[in-house]
């Protein structure tokens, strides 16, 4: 008889046991449910990149817009962007490239492309090599000047080169127009740091 009360005891015991095991195993799923739905519920999102804060918006140069969706190449990927030209900007320490397009009513286009380099000796000297001396200054970065229908300019590790598509005024205005307003952008960005 004692064997069969110490069964009872224990099968007793086992019961309140399994079921204080029971509630703590849902407790903790429940748990790691909740823990789970919240990680997978964030979105990822990736640091805005700083050369998108360089781009005007439409109010900040009247009469014209972004025309086109805005492609950035970091690293070895500038080959997919320049063929045949990448290797100098390699050169000099390039990190990367943002290009985009804006346009007028008229419909005249100017691609702006904003190239980070390793620092400013490199934006210069990659500058020196596409803009040499020839040009106008037009008063823009450290280094700028204004030939045919592209206009480059450098502002700390930045090169910035914009090109229109036509020799006429509208053009030429509007290289000034949007790189005056990418400069002010840069310079604005750069104080704050």
């Amino acid at each position: 008889m004692y064997i069969y009360k110490y069964h009872i005891k224990s099968t007793k015991r086992g019961i309140g046991m399994t079921r204080k095991l029971d509630r703590r195993i849902i407790i903790t799923i429940l748990l790691l449910a909740v823990v789970l739905l919240c990680f997978c519920s964030e979105e990822k999102t990736e640091p805005v990149n700083l050369l998108l804060k360089f781009l005007p918006s439409g109010d900040e140069i009247p009469g014209w817009a972004m025309i086109d969706t805005v492609e950035i190449y970091k690293g070895e990927d500038l080959y997919l962007y320049i063929n045949g030209g990448a290797e100098q900007y390699l050169h000099y320490g390039f990190k990367q490239v943002l290009a985009c397009e804006y346009a007028d009513s008229f419909e005249t286009q100017i691609s702006v492309e904003i190239f980070e380099m390793a620092d400013t000796a490199a934006a210069t000297g990659i500058y020196l090599e596409k803009a040499g001396e020839a040009g106008e200054l037009v008063g823009l970065g450290r280094l700028s000047s204004l030939q045919d229908y592209y206009l480059n300019f450098v502002n700390d590790r930045y090169l910035v080169t914009l090109t229109g598509f036509e020799q006429n005024s509208r053009n030429l205005n509007g290289l000034i127009k949007i790189a005056t307003a990418v400069d002010d952008r840069i310079l604005g960005l750069l104080e704050r740091r």
